[in-house]
């Protein structure tokens, strides 16, 4: 029992992050030359796509989330060094962007990690999972994206965001702020 609330402790927080960390839209900056790894592939077809299920091997699981973890940091690098003032569409929009491929990656380390557990896929898990939290800490810790998030928050007063916006912006900022 113990090993099945830690377990599902663990995927509340890692889905928790992910959709944290991705939003709704294809990054176009994703060339799918630069991801030859099956799992990372921009996913075809109508409705956004689906998952490669087909192609799927438990070999390309490790690469593909180290490829996704150092893709999304360089989204997130790419919103911090910005020079511009922090607005909405600048820090809240762009960071609701990030992650696409570590989404579709997650897509496929849910079905491992779900349905298809083995032996194999718990020495990679077992393996990873510092290697995640470490990632996620660098998001949820960078203090230039906190305070970029920050500054859109204490402006949510004057602003002309829309209700939805609004929201938006608090659950990111709260996110932040209690981490």
């Amino acid at each position: 029992m113990r090993n099945f609330k830690i377990r599902s402790t663990t995927g509340v927080i890692l889905l928790a992050s992910i959709l944290f960390c991705s939003g709704c839209t294809v990054n176009p900056s994703e060339s799918p030359q630069d991801l030859d790894n099956s799992l990372t592939k921009i996913w075809t077809g109508p409705h956004n796509g689906v998952p490669a299920f087909n192609e799927m091997t438990l070999e390309d699981l490790k690469p593909a989330l180290n490829q996704a973890m150092a893709i999304n940091l360089t989204e997130i690098e790419k919103i911090t060094n910005q020079s511009t003032t922090p607005n909405f569409d600048n820090t809240i929009v762009a960071l609701e962007r990030t992650g696409k491929v570590l989404d579709r990656v997650f897509t496929y380390y849910g079905i491992w990690s779900s349905n298809l557990s083995s032996p194999e896929f718990r020495k990679i898990e077992e393996e990873m999972a510092p290697i995640m939290s470490a990632f996620f800490s660098k998001i949820n810790q960078n203090q230039a994206l906190f305070n970029r998030v920050k500054a859109v928050y204490e402006n949510l007063g004057s602003s002309t965001l829309r209700a939805d916006q609004q929201r938006l912006v608090t659950l990111t900022y709260n996110g932040f702020a209690r981490n």
